[in-house]
């Protein structure tokens, strides 16, 4: 920084919101001014316009960087479209996604993590359309980049396939596994048998139903592995697809919200039934049978696990706000929905609602001071009923 632009600084600093606002107006005019400058005023004013309703008025002053100062603006762009897009979010201007979200995926190599948390937050949002859009802008830039770590790539794609089928089988007049062109969109990710395509839309529509019990999900007797049997991974994958059309239909969840919630609830369930296999202790100086301490069901994880993994997403160096977001906003419906089931009882799941009530009250204070979207406070008022 020059010196005059280190005494605007300086006056930014201390100075209210509207006289912070005019200093950067002025600060744009300044011949030294750069991205990592402008970047650092406009990240204190993002707070303060929304906290004041103003979102609108903050985007003018993005638009006002990219005009006067273009290579300014590009340095930062990433930073800047994630600003601009959550406040189209908050205020409902959808019509201003496709143009924003097509600018972002250029920057996609610069910025993959900014990628991939837009991406959550269309998702929670409803917004499938633009969503799927982004994915297929990116991909091209995500699976080239060497920069980009190689479970980083897989796991855009699985993702990115499963909003492509979610997203075709809410616009399609007559889906079907075998559609040309939705192979082809998926084609660019991974392959899919036709066989695997047919069962995951017919599962995740509610197609294929059948009646559970508590046993489709209990280790078998006599297994002593730490590797999640098979037959349990299948069976908890098909409930929890189940339970994506279960939202969709049932509790009005917009389709891409409940796809999201499907991702941490099933690693969280995972974790949770590998760690009741470790739970597994041969008896002392014996051989033979293994013995089991008291351990919840399967589909039940225990408080203290859900704990660590919201406390995992909201970790501040790569935060996954918007999944964690899903997942406490759902947490609920799948409570009800296993006792509808039959899998757990009417006590087990009212208990267990109480003690993660317990755990998710914490995120309270935390998400209400992330003011920059209310999506995420708002994701806890179920927990209110």
């Amino acid at each position: 920084m020059s010196n005059d632009l280190d005494e605007l600084w300086e006056q930014f600093e201390t100075a209210v919101y509207e006289t912070r606002i005019q200093l950067f107006q002025q600060a744009l005019d300044h011949p030294d001014i750069d991205g990592e400058w402008a970047f650092e005023m406009l990240n204190e004013l993002y707070e303060q316009a929304a906290a004041n309703q103003e979102r609108d008025r903050f985007d003018g002053l993005v638009n006002d960087l990219r005009t006067k100062v273009p290579a300014a603006y590009a340095t930062e762009a990433g930073y800047m479209l994630e600003w601009l897009i959550t406040n189209a979010l908050v205020n409902g201007r959808s019509q201003a996604l496709p143009d924003l979200v097509q600018e972002l995926a250029e920057y996609t190599a610069d910025v993959p993590e900014i990628i991939v948390n837009v991406a959550d937050q269309l998702a929670y949002y409803g917004q499938l359309a633009p969503l799927v859009t982004l994915c297929n802008l990116a991909w091209p830039h995500i699976q080239s980049s060497p920069d980009i770590d190689e479970w980083v790539i897989e796991e855009f794609a699985v993702h990115a396939t499963n909003y492509i089928i979610l997203h075709y089988l809410e616009t399609a007049v007559s889906p079907t596994a075998t559609d040309p062109d939705l192979q082809a969109q998926l084609d660019h990710y991974v392959e899919f048998e036709a066989d695997a395509l047919a069962e995951h839309m017919a599962q995740i529509t509610g197609q294929e139903t059948r009646t559970w019990n508590s046993s489709d999900f209990a280790t078998p007797k006599g297994y002593h592995d730490t590797e999640i049997p098979e037959s349990v991974e299948r069976n908890v994958t098909h409930l929890l697809r189940t339970f994506v059309h279960h939202l969709q239909t049932e509790k009005d969840i917009p389709t891409s919200r409940a796809g999201l919630a499907y991702w941490p609830l099933a690693e969280l369930l995972f974790a949770h039934i590998e760690d009741q296999l470790t739970s597994y202790q041969p008896k002392q100086k014996q051989k033979g049978p293994y013995r089991k301490t008291a351990v919840s069901s399967p589909l039940l994880p225990v408080p203290n696990l859900l704990d660590q993994f919201l406390e995992s997403m909201s970790d501040l160096i790569s935060p996954q706000y918007y999944r964690a977001a899903a997942l406490v906003n759902v947490l609920p419906a799948w409570l009800d929905f296993l006792t509808m089931q039959g899998v757990v009882s009417t006590e087990q799941s009212a208990q267990m609602h109480k003690q993660y009530a317990a755990v998710i009250g914490q995120l309270q204070q935390q998400w209400h001071q992330e003011g920059a979207d209310p999506a995420l406070a708002a994701s806890l008022r179920v927990w209110k009923a």
